[in-house]
């Protein structure tokens, strides 16, 4: 691409394709499959949000003419959208719910999750996003039970507190850990590499009770669950675990699709435990110990390159090891499969304002220890469980790993968002879209986890979470400055009746079905992937930058990986995953066309107290009593002093804010984006292919793949 093809750089974006630009006759005729998807126009994709689909949504299928394809996004939301309706008695659905509900779908004005994107309409049982891993007596329940959830592509939550982890059995032997893998196979050279200064043996040696690994989620699970397990059993042993019989890296993963990391992976995940395991005998496993356990786990799941492996670990701030615990990611490489954060309650408040109290001293170490964090990478942030707890049955002890849904032991996530961006001004289709999100997150509950534990707790709460995205270009469609929405009565009073049809729309969906309405209704998600296929800001995110490089991770056998190569894309090995490359895309962002210049705000001009405004105004209007909460995550000065940041908090660690983290504005290695001046962005789109289908210049800065903090990795 050269610079005399490029547009103007104040190049007005393409005009969105709006709902009345689908003609509900064409639409009804290709939900009966009676005409094809060319007959629908294209859709208004976001800069990069075509190349998202494709690589994470679009599923392969074989068409009526026998032939093996993959999907175009008319069939994704057809499938999507009847799947959807075919959980709950046709007599239930409204007039043309099938209509509205693809033309707002289509459109971007709708998008559930990704896993509803993904699963809806299919085969697939994983239906769910994410989950909160609770603790049992036998130690590996929480460990495998992890493990099984993140390989079908989910998120987890957990709490590893001591009042929770001493529940499990103790480790009271020493099983020895031998990895045996046939000289033959084709990974051989890489599990030698991955086994560092262990040996890998041929065969079994004398004595060994060998434990042949399946070829199957479930069987590098129970393997790792096998090993911690016999810890806590009498006597000791030599445990030799043959992964001859695991497919090689780069092979087709069917189910859930992308491609196996080969075996090199589940062999140091192993040793890993084995460490972790040796020392601890005599003792029960602490709260540092299962994480390590965990974010081996993690770690090895996501050497398959598509998955994320996202989590959040929590603390309370009274725990032996919170100290510890805060100080965990100070090496960017340690625990870097996780978000943390610190658990607070009401008595947390009361030590950090009373000398009196007896914990007083220990709060205000914890509060400045955290601020320290905060200032330097990011983390840990503050979740506040009790404030989570506020209508619940039980006591929330952990959330999803962004931190905006209240979650019981085994219980899953179930969210989706509105684009208020799309709809603008037009605030009685903002409501009708609510509805519809509403109503298609609750039919979704009826649609049961394959897990008993999870199916059971969500069949009591049938927990939904609405949200919304597109927060900034909406308030400035009303000309309201980002930084001020949260003293504008106008748009406050419009989120509160957001939320408040959210609410109604599920409770009358319930009623009708005869089962229990939700628990809370209502969650803002940061939405990273979802944000991108519309090409809007992710949840109530300002715009990041105003032209900046955006970062997209691919697993390193997949074929779009030479194609970005061959067009100029910069392309590097993953810092931080194995089997795993890095892309970068020059963009500017679109909504510097859209609106006077003297009212956009990019991240780096709202104050951290600002922002946090605006993170409690959606947390009183549209989320309310009956909502989960806000993931967001202010970004403060690259040298901001921890005692002011500990100030500044303080004020958020009271009341019903759920949770507060910040992010510094400085740079590490690999971030999703980073800031481009104006001639840095042209030279960028110099060395590009002129293509203009494959790539547009315009693009938008949504950050919601970090997933609050960093778990989340580059998406």
């Amino acid at each position: 691409m050269t610079l005399a093809t490029l547009p103007p750089l104040t190049a007005a974006p393409v005009a969105a394709l709006a709902v009345a630009d689908l003609d509900e006759g064409v639409v009804r005729a290709f939900l009966a499959h009676q005409v094809d998807a060319d007959a629908l126009p294209e859709p208004s994709w976001g800069p990069i949000g075509k190349e998202v689909y494709e690589r994470t949504y679009s599923r392969t299928f074989v068409d009526a003419d026998g032939v093996e394809r993959r999907e175009v996004w008319a069939e994704t939301v057809r499938r999507v959208v009847l799947g959807n309706l075919a959980y709950a008695p046709a007599a239930l659905a409204l007039p043309d719910e099938d209509v509205d509900l693809f033309r707002a779908m289509y459109c971007f004005g709708v998008l559930p999750a990704g896993r509803h994107i993904s699963a809806t309409g299919t085969a697939i049982v994983a239906n769910r996003n994410c989950f909160h891993a609770g603790w049992e007596e036998r130690t590996s329940a929480h460990t495998a039970w992890l493990a099984k959830v993140l390989f079908l592509g989910g998120g987890v939550g957990a709490n590893y507190s001591l009042d929770l982890t001493s529940q499990c059995k103790p480790i009271i032997s020493r099983a020895s850990v031998q990895i045996v893998c046939s000289p033959d196979h084709p990974d051989i050279e890489q599990i030698r590499e991955f086994a560092g200064a262990h040996e890998v043996l041929d065969t079994a040696p004398a004595g060994a009770r060998v434990v042949r690994v399946e070829d199957s989620r479930e069987g590098w699970a129970d393997a790792w669950a096998l090993l911690i397990d016999r810890g806590t059993e009498e006597g000791n042993e030599i445990l030799a675990f043959d992964i001859t019989g695991v497919r090689p890296k780069g092979a087709v993963l069917n189910t859930m699709g992308g491609t196996a990391s080969g075996p090199a992976p589940l062999a140091k995940a192993l040793l890993d435990f084995h460490t972790v395991l040796a020392p601890a005998v005599g003792r029960q496993l602490t709260g540092m110990d299962f994480m390590a356990l965990d974010h081996a786990v993690a770690e090895a799941v996501c050497s398959g390159g598509s998955r994320r492996s996202a989590r959040m670990s929590m603390m309370r701030w009274a725990d032996p090891e919170i100290f510890e615990f805060i100080t965990c990611k100070d090496d960017s490489m340690s625990h870097w499969t996780t978000n943390i954060s610190v658990e607070t309650d009401s008595d947390f408040a009361l030590a950090i304002d009373h000398q009196d109290h007896p914990q007083h001293v220990h709060a205000l170490f914890v509060l400045t220890a955290v601020s320290k964090g905060m200032a330097r990478n990011g983390e840990p942030g503050f979740v506040n469980t009790e404030a989570h707890s506020v209508g619940e049955k039980n006591r929330i002890r952990a959330t999803n790993p962004c931190g905006e849904v209240s979650l019981e032991n085994w219980e899953s996530c179930n969210i989706g968002s509105v684009n208020l961006d799309f709809y603008g001004t037009d605030f009685g289709a903002i409501v009708e879209a609510t509805r519809m999100l509403s109503r298609f997150l609750y039919r979704a509950t009826l649609k049961a986890y394959p897990d008993e534990r999870a199916a059971e707790v969500e069949g009591r709460n049938r927990r939904i979470g609405p949200g919304i995205l597109g927060l900034h270009g909406w308030a400035l469609s009303h000309g309201v400055k980002l930084s001020n929405l949260p003293f504008d009565a106008d748009l406050r009073a419009k989120l509160t009746q957001i939320g408040l049809a959210n609410v109604d729309a599920a409770n009358q969906l319930a009623d009708q079905l005869g089962l229990p309405r939700p628990i809370k209704v209502g969650a803002i998600a940061p939405t990273g992937t979802i944000s991108s296929l519309a090409g809007t800001t992710p949840g109530v995110a300002p715009v990041i930058y105003k032209r900046f490089t955006r970062r997209v991770r691919y697993t390193d056998t997949d074929v779009q990986v030479e194609v970005l190569r061959e067009r100029g894309f910069h392309i590097e090995p993953c810092a931080y995953a194995a089997n795993t490359v890095v892309v970068s895309f020059p963009v500017q962002d679109q909504i510097m066309a859209r609106f006077p210049a003297e009212l956009i705000e990019d991240s780096t001009e709202i104050s951290f107290s600002q922002f946090m405004a605006i993170v409690q105004c959606l947390q009183d209007t549209i989320l309310g009593p009956s909502g989960n909460a806000v993931s967001a995550t202010a970004q403060i000065p690259a040298d901001m002093d921890p005692t002011e940041l500990a100030m500044d908090l303080m004020p958020y660690l009271r009341g019903n804010l759920k949770g507060v983290t910040a992010f510094p504005a400085k740079s590490f290695v690999q971030p999703p984006f980073s800031p481009l001046t104006e001639d840095e962005y042209t030279a960028a789109l110099s060395t590009l292919e002129d293509n203009a289908d494959f790539y547009r210049q315009i693009g938008d800065s949504n950050d919601g793949s970090n997933c609050a903090t960093g778990a989340c990795p580059v998406v």
